[in-house]
């Protein structure tokens, strides 16, 4: 896995990220949209600068039609090694539903509460469908 980041860091600290910011949710939706069409959910996060200028992103989990367990531990242990501020996640709901279940929920506060021992502000967390995508940020829940 580190050198799967060293990899991702190298490409991405060689050749600046084409100027990819993140300021909104529409646009780490554009980032993070490919994982519309997966049939199994898709967890990914994406990894900024203090300016929001993206450093990398990674999959950080993959799962079945209804479920992904990323470990937390793993999203932040990713930003610390990258020198990340900020970050967002995104996962994809293959059943097309935008209602975030009680994991989500669950799981965007723990992930936030553990960003912040760290210093490191998470942004927002899609829940992506074909056709659209929810964002914690957009509902005041972060």
């Amino acid at each position: 896995m580190i050198k799967e980041i060293e990899l991702v860091w190298k490409k991405r600290k060689a050749v600046p990220p084409e100027g990819e910011v993140i300021h909104s949710p529409d646009q780490l939706y554009e980032v993070c949209k490919d994982l519309s069409s997966s049939v199994t959910e898709i967890f990914k996060a994406v990894y900024m600068n203090s300016r929001h200028l993206i450093i990398a992103y990674k999959v950080v989990g993959v799962g079945s039609p209804n479920q992904c367990s990323p470990y937390i531990s793993e999203i932040l242990r990713n930003a610390l090694f990258l020198g990340a501020s900020t970050f967002a996640v995104a996962h994809n709901h293959p059943s097309d539903s935008l209602r975030p279940s009680e994991e989500d929920l669950d799981f965007t506060r723990n992930l936030k509460k553990a960003g912040e021992l760290f210093n490191i502000k998470l942004m927002d967390h899609l829940i992506i469908t074909e056709k659209e995508y929810y964002s914690w940020a957009d509902h005041q829940l972060l």
